[in-house]
């Protein structure tokens, strides 16, 4: 038993090419949405929906991932979800948090800072009548600029058309006989 999980462990650690294409039965379907991307998948058993904010991720900024899963027949799951993250490009290093659900919410929310550009891939597991791991790719842009630029930028504006204000009508006063 302990071999197979291993072998198991290894196998969901190595590069996946996003172009060879995986198994629908244990791929994540993406779309795009004001709100973010939104994931989703099926069996016979249950679903899992959610979203991946911001819709473009980009590296070095925070990317939180909220999901909902539910089962089609029978009582819903309510333990942890494992989440993982990690470029398409390593083998391990993935950032990996296991989560209760929200009390009250039915909801797994983690958050994770991409270090790296590139596609990643993100793999949801969990063990209800037997272990599921679903996996999908995120697409990881170039870093943008930090949160805080757009506000120095426009007080700085600001600050440049008070004091140049200032200084045209002090200017005149001084000018006038």
């Amino acid at each position: 038993m302990l071999p197979a999980l291993l072998a198991a462990q290894l196998l969901t650690n190595l590069p996946v090419d996003p172009s060879a294409g995986e198994s629908p039965l244990t791929s994540l379907r993406f779309t795009t949405a004001p709100e973010g991307l939104l994931l989703g998948w099926s069996d016979t058993e249950d679903v899992l929906r959610g979203t991946v904010e911001p819709a473009r991720p980009r590296a070095q900024t925070p990317l939180t991932v909220t999901l909902r899963l539910e089962a089609l027949q029978g009582r819903s799951y309510d333990g942890p979800l494992t989440v993982s993250l990690r470029p398409l490009s390593t083998i391990g290093g993935a950032q990996s948090v296991t989560v209760p659900p929200t009390p009250g919410e039915r909801l797994w929310r983690v958050t994770f800072t991409p270090a790296e550009t590139g596609d990643h891939r993100l793999e949801v597991s969990w063990r209800g009548s037997h272990f599921k791991a679903v996996r999908g790719t995120v697409t990881v842009g170039e870093a943008g600029l930090p949160s805080w630029f757009p506000v120095a930028a426009g007080l700085g504006l600001i600050l440049v058309a008070s004091c140049g204000g200032a200084w045209f009508l002090l200017g005149r006063q001084e000018k006038s006989p």
